[in-house]
């Protein structure tokens, strides 16, 4: 091959690949097939808002909604609240608290949103679209040197922020609170996908 049909070819070479990373960056179908993304591709492109608060300090906000519910709302608080002065570190069993976490997180949810007390009867009231990929939790950060403290946890899509009614006190994240030591998810609304235990490894 002669000089002239070298650089021809390298040219032509050259003009594919500038090409071909053109039509992979504009297309996220093709850019997730080729390069491989963590989960779902464009479930990590979302644009999320991250929020979390000190269970101790919703309590005067919530029963400012639902104050014909006061006792309820602030024992099921105090008793979480025992839970994590009580027990001791790492002996936790979560299912002392399950059924405060489930009686709350509705109500919580219901504030958010702007739902009186009767709606929070309403099953489809509290039905959550499943693409809207919104979550409520209560998770405990199990700090040994700092403490442990209960806090409610939210992830909401920012397309939807304009929707909820949240306090501008809440602490806003720089982003999600995953792969963090010592914290933990007790309880989710809507409620995480457990594993199926009876799946055997591959």
């Amino acid at each position: 091959m002669n000089r002239r049909s070298m650089i021809i070819v390298l040219a032509g070479f050259v003009v594919g690949l500038l090409t071909g990373m053109v039509l992979v960056s504009t297309s996220e179908d093709l850019s997730d097939s080729l390069l491989g993304a963590p989960g779902d591709g464009k479930k990590d492109k979302k644009d999320f808002a991250y929020f979390q608060v000190p269970l101790a300090d919703i309590e005067e906000w919530l029963v400012e909604y639902y104050p014909d519910t006061t006792e309820d709302l602030k024992l099921t608080v105090d008793t979480m609240a025992k839970f994590v002065d009580d027990e001791a570190l790492f002996d936790r069993d979560f299912a002392l608290v399950e059924e405060d976490i489930s009686y709350l997180l509705p109500y919580v949810y219901g504030a958010l949103t702007g739902l009186e007390e009767e709606d929070l009867a309403e099953p489809e009231n509290l039905k959550i679209d499943e693409e809207s990929e919104f979550s409520l939790c209560v998770a405990l950060d199990d700090d040994p040197y700092m403490g442990a403290t209960m806090y409610l946890y939210l992830t909401v899509p920012k397309e939807q922020l304009e929707d909820m009614e949240i306090p501008k006190e809440w602490e806003e994240l720089k982003e999600a609170k995953t792969n963090v030591i010592y914290w933990t998810l007790l309880g989710c609304f809507p409620e995480l996908e457990k594993p199926d235990k009876e799946a055997e490894p591959e």
